[in-house]
């Protein structure tokens, strides 16, 4: 089996915030534990997080083209 991806945490990290199953600082722990990305931003439709250096984005979500 192969170790889940950066994208695939998040998106089940915020699956768990948007289910009330994990607070904003239980996602903010989890995702540096398991990834070392820290969370810049999170709502209902977006999840943001960085490397620890600033360098690498990553975003799921966001602006959605009709």
């Amino acid at each position: 089996m192969n170790e889940a991806t950066e994208f695939e945490i998040m998106r089940t990290l915020h699956t768990f915030f948007m289910k009330d199953l994990m607070s904003w600082e239980m996602v903010e722990e989890h995702l540096i534990a398991s990834t070392q990305l820290e969370l810049t931003f999170m709502n209902e439709s977006t999840i943001k997080a960085e490397s620890l250096d600033g360098k690498t984005k990553y975003e799921i979500g966001g602006k959605q083209l009709l």
